[in-house]
C-alpha cells in the first residue's frame, strides 16, 4: 500500500465523530499563554485561526445527538467503501484496506471514539503559517494513546510510516514529490507532510524542505520571537468585534499574504523564489500597486459571539478602509421587515442603484485620473474606462426598485405550492405598478392606491407561476408594494408592507427553519445524486458518501432557525450567522 494511503488513514481519524468523549472542562481560567497552540504562531503570520479556551460544555452536549448520528453514517459509508474497493484493487491491497476500515469501524462503534485515540474533542487548536508553510496544532487528550493508535494503524496496514528525528524530536513524514524541484541552486524544493507529537500537541505541517524555513520552526522546537498571542492581535479582534475566547478566532491579512509572494525590494522568500523560477514574479511597481489595493481591504476576521446549547452566533468582517466603508454604507436601503422571520424561508436584499452607480463612477474616475502602471492591472484600467460609459442604465433603473423581501411559509417548487408574501421597496411604487401593467394588464383593473389595503389579483399568467389554487393579493403604500400568495394572506401582506426595517439595513439576507430546509432537501435522494454524476468515478464516490450526507442532513431535525445577514458598516462588510436549536 502506498505511504499516502497510510498517512491519510491516520488523518481520517482526526475527522471521526464522537459525542461521549470527555471534553476538556470549560473554564473561565485560560490556559497558560505559553502552552496555547496559538502561542506557536508568529506575530507576523498571514493567517491564524484558533481558540484560547475550550467551548462551553452546553454547546458540546447539544451537538451529541448529531455527532452520534454522523458516526452511524460514517460506518455505513465505510462499508460501502469496502464494497467499491473490492472491484478496484487486488486481493492483497484489498486485505489491507479492509483491515484499516475495520479498525475505524471498531473505533467509531466505541462511545468514546476520539478519546480512545487520545484526541480531545474540545481541546485547544490553532492553524497558521510559518514563512508561508501551513501548520495545524492540536491539543491531545493523551499523547501516548495517540501513538498507540498510529501503531495500530501501521499494524493493520502491514507497513510503517516513514520517521525522522530532529534534536530528539521524533516525527512522521510523507514525501509529496519524488523528484525534487530546483528553485535555484540554493533552494531545492522537496515538499513533504510532517506530523509530530510535541508535548501534548499534535503538529501537522507542510514542509517544503528549504533553507529559509527550518523544520524546527514548523514543529515549534524553535519558538517565534513574538507570537500572535503575545502581540495581542487576536485578543484585540475579540474585544473589537465581541468574539469569544472559546471559539476559533481567525484573521487573514492580505498585505502579509502579498509580502510572502512578492516581498519588498531586496528581500525574498522561498515562495517568491518559486514564482521567480516559474517566471511569475511581480515588478516593484506591481508589488506597490497590489499593496495599495490590499490596504483598501486589509483583513478578514471571524469568530463566534455566542455558543450555547440553544444558540450559535458566528461573525465575520471584511475590513474596509474607513473612507471607502463610509461610501459603501450609502448603497443599502430600508426594506420593511427584512430579517424578522423566525420560521419558514425568508430572503431579500437592498440596493440604492443610484448610490451604487455614484460609487462605481467615483472609483472609475480615480483610476482614470491616475491609471495603474502595473502590466497585470491594465485590464482594470480598461474596465474602469468602459464602466463610465455604461452607468446611464444604472441611473435610469434607480427610480424603480431599492430592495425586496420574500417571506414564505410554504415553498414546493416541484408541485407549484407557494404561500407567503413578497415585498418590493421602491421610491416610486405607483410608477412601478404602471410599468408592471405592461406585462400584467390585470393590475390596472385593481385601482390600487397607496392606502395599504390588499386587493385580490386575478391573473391567468400569475396563476400559471404560483399555481391556480393560490389566490394573489396586492397592496401598496407610498414606499412599498406587497404581493400575498395564498387565500389567507391579505392581512399578512398589509402587515408586511408597513413592517419596520432592520438597522443597519441588510445588503443581503436569507434565513430558513430546519423543517423548511429538510423539505427542500427532500427532493435530493440517493438516486438523484447518482444520476447527477458525470463519470463512473463520481458515481462510485457519491455511492460511498451518501450515508454520511444523509446523516448530516438529519442534523437539521434539531435546528429551529438559521439566518445569514450581510451588512455594510463603518468597519466594512459584516457577515453574521445565527443558528438556534430546538
Amino acid at each position: 500500500m502506498k505511504k499516502t494511503a497510510l498517512f491519510l488513514a491516520v488523518a481520517l481519524a482526526l475527522g471521526a465523530c464522537s459525542n461521549k468523549d470527555e471534553p476538556a472542562p470549560s473554564t473561565k481560567e485560560a490556559a497558560p499563554k505559553a502552552d496555547l497552540p496559538l502561542a506557536f504562531a508568529p506575530a507576523e503570520t498571514a493567517f491564524a485561526l484558533g481558540n484560547f479556551e475550550p467551548a462551553p460544555k452546553a454547546y458540546i452536549d447539544a451537538l451529541a445527538p448529531a455527532l452520534d448520528n454522523m458516526k452511524l453514517g460514517f460506518i455505513q459509508s465505510l462499508d460501502r467503501a469496502k464494497e467499491v474497493a473490492a472491484n478496484e484493487i487486488g486481493p492483497e491491497e484489498q486485505a489491507k484496506v479492509n483491515a484499516l476500515i475495520d479498525l475505524f469501524k471498531e473505533r467509531l462503534q466505541k462511545p468514546d471514539t476520539l478519546a480512545s485515540m487520545g484526541i480531545n474533542l474540545n481541546g485547544l487548536q490553532a492553524a497558521y503559517e510559518v514563512a508561508g508553510a501551513p501548520v495545524i496544532r492540536l491539543e491531545l487528550a493523551d499523547p501516548e494513546l495517540f501513538k498507540t493508535f498510529v501503531s495500530e494503524v501501521e499494524t493493520r496496514a502491514g507497513e510503517k510510516l516513514p520517521v525522522g528525528d530532529l534534536n530528539g524530536q521524533a516525527y512522521w513524514f510523507l514525501p509529496l514529490d519524488k523528484q525534487a524541484k530546483e528553485v535555484d541552486s540554493a533552494t531545492p524544493l522537496n515538499p513533504r507532510l510532517v506530523a509530530a507529537i510535541a508535548g501534548k500537541h499534535l503538529v501537522l505541517a507542510f514542509d517544503p524542505q528549504v533553507a529559509e524555513l527550518p523544520l524546527a520552526q514548523l514543529l515549534g522546537i524553535e519558538r517565534p520571537a513574538q507570537s500572535i498571542v503575545s502581540s495581542g492581535e487576536l485578543q484585540a479582534i475579540n474585544k473589537q468585534y465581541g468574539y469569544q475566547n472559546y471559539a476559533g478566532t481567525g484573521v487573514l491579512d492580505l498585505r502579509r499574504t502579498l509580502a510572502l509572494l512578492a516581498p519588498a525590494a531586496g528581500k525574498s522568500t522561498w515562495l517568491s523564489k518559486q514564482l521567480q523560477a516559474d517566471n511569475q514574479t511581480l515588478s516593484e511597481v506591481c508589488r506597490s500597486e497590489f499593496d495599495s489595493l490590499a490596504a483598501k481591504t486589509p483583513r478578514f476576521v471571524l469568530g463566534a459571539k455566542e455558543m450555547t446549547g440553544k444558540k450559535v452566533a458566528m461573525g465575520g468582517v471584511l475590513e474596509v478602509e474607513s473612507k471607502l466603508a463610509g461610501e459603501l454604507q450609502k448603497i443599502t436601503a430600508p426594506v420593511p421587515g427584512l430579517g424578522s422571520d423566525k420560521s419558514g424561508i425568508e430572503f431579500g436584499m437592498s440596493l440604492k442603484i443610484d448610490q451604487l452607480a455614484g460609487f462605481v463612477q467615483a472609483q472609475a474616475t480615480a483610476v482614470q485620473a491616475a491609471p495603474f502602471q502595473c502590466e497585470l492591472l491594465q485590464p482594470l484600467n480598461e474596465q474602469m474606462a468602459e464602466v463610465t460609459q455604461n452607468l446611464a442604465g444604472l441611473y435610469a433603473a434607480s427610480g424603480w426598485l431599492t430592495g425586496l423581501r420574500a417571506s414564505l411559509s410554504e415553498l414546493d417548487i416541484e408541485n407549484q405550492k407557494f404561500k407567503g408574501t413578497i415585498v418590493l421597496a421602491s421610491p416610486n411604487p405607483m410608477g412601478l405598478i404602471g410599468m408592471a401593467q405592461g406585462f400584467l394588464p390585470e393590475l390596472a383593473q385593481l385601482g390600487l392606491t397607496p392606502d395599504g389595503k390588499a386587493k385580490e389579483l386575478q391573473s391567468a399568467m400569475a396563476s400559471s407561476v404560483v399555481g391556480a389554487e393560490n389566490k394573489l393579493w396586492v397592496a401598496m403604500n407610498d414606499k412599498t408594494i406587497g404581493l400575498g400568495i395564498g387565500s389567507d394572506t391579505p392581512a399578512a401582506v398589509e402587515s408586511a408592507i408597513k413592517a419596520s426595517p432592520a438597522t443597519p439595513e441588510p445588503l443581503l439576507y436569507y434565513g430558513f427553519s430546519g423543517e423548511s430546509y429538510l423539505k427542500l432537501a427532500g427532493n435530493v435522494d440517493e438516486e438523484t445524486l447518482s444520476n447527477a454524476a458525470n463519470s463512473d468515478e463520481e458515481a462510485r464516490a457519491n455511492y460511498v458518501v451518501w450515508p454520511l450526507i444523509k446523516s448530516a442532513l438529519d442534523f437539521y431535525k434539531s435546528v429551529d432557525f438559521v439566518s445569514m445577514n450581510y451588512t455594510l458598516t463603518d468597519r466594512g462588510l459584516e457577515m453574521n450567522q445565527v443558528m438556534t436549536l430546538k
